[in-house]
């Protein structure tokens, strides 16, 4: 039997859980979004908010598996398959996490009545103007609108289509307006910690 060579097993198992998370967060782009979070002790997170709320979000736990046939022969499990098989279990965490984090972020919007549901039609002016009404949008110091980030479902070009077209620009301008005078004075109200 070979030795072991604990040092080398390590960094290899570092270097695999690195590619995993990359390779995942390549197939589901908001998981690149979020940054890390450790968390040692507890089963869950709380967020307070300035009005007194709270939001409570369990833990769920995300499995990936692989299995390897005892007859497969060793020149077989070449740097090019140890890749396929990495790309095998990014793939289901990337599956695994996105449905607990769609998931999640419906719960949120339902419950503050954020909910723009299209009835399974496909995107429409109509559709997009009502969704960006119903959102608290975000302004830079000198005005600027940041655009939130949407996540399309297949549906990408299509919403880059009503996106360019002139009547939607004119009906966001509108909307922008006034959430931007929102904005403004939610900032202008907030009680700064100090």
């Amino acid at each position: 039997m070979l030795p072991t060579f604990p040092r080398i097993q390590q960094h290899r198992m570092e270097d695999n859980f690195l590619t995993v998370n990359m390779l995942a967060a390549q197939m589901s782009p908001m998981l690149g979004m979020v940054s890390h979070n450790i968390q040692f002790e507890g089963a869950g997170h709380a967020i307070e908010r300035h009005d007194d709320t709270v939001s409570e979000t369990a833990m769920t736990t995300v499995t990936a598996e692989l299995t390897f046939s005892m007859d497969m022969p060793l020149d077989d499990f070449t740097p090019a398959e140890l890749l396929r098989r990495l790309g095998e279990l990014a793939e289901q965490k990337a599956r695994g996490t996105s449905k607990y984090f769609y998931a999640e972020i419906n719960k949120a919007t339902e419950a503050v009545g954020n909910v723009v549901d299209g009835g399974g039609q496909p995107p429409s002016e109509d559709l997009l103007i009502d969704a960006y009404s119903r959102m608290e949008h975000t302004f830079d110091a000198d005005g600027r609108w940041k655009p939130p980030t949407l996540f399309t479902g297949g549906n990408a070009q299509l919403i880059n289509d009503i996106h360019a077209s002139a009547s939607f620009q004119r009906r966001l301008g509108d909307v922008l307006r006034q959430k931007r005078d929102d904005y403004r004075r939610r900032e202008a109200d907030r009680v700064l910690a100090g």
